[in-house]
């Protein structure tokens, strides 16, 4: 569907996410352990602000996050949550790497 507020935000954000994620994990991976939690911080307010707005939108009745209404909250919400992920998941492979890496020098 075209025009502004339809469900094709959602459709968007998936192929941006499909898009950016390659890049976003390479940034991540570069990143130090203090930047990777700064990250992860900025991104989980981020998360935390697009999904109370879906809250307030199922509050005020509009349900289905493919309500044309909210196509692009849902589709903001998509991609925050996927870039939340990275985030995370950089942090713990991080987290993993060090740990190793400390074993391996105790050992």
């Amino acid at each position: 569907m075209d025009g502004i507020g339809t469900p094709h935000h959602r459709r968007i954000a998936a192929e941006l996410c499909v898009g950016f994620a390659p890049h976003d994990k390479a940034a991540l991976a570069r990143m130090s352990g203090d930047d990777l939690t700064a990250q992860c911080e900025a991104r989980a307010a981020l998360f935390r602000y697009v999904y109370a707005l879906l809250e307030q939108a199922k509050a005020d009745g509009l349900e289905s996050a493919n309500n044309p209404r909210l196509s692009a909250v849902a589709g903001m919400w998509d991609l925050i949550n996927e870039l939340l992920v990275n985030a995370e998941n950089a942090k713990l492979l991080a987290n993993e790497n060090a740990g190793s890496g400390d074993s391996e020098s105790a050992g």
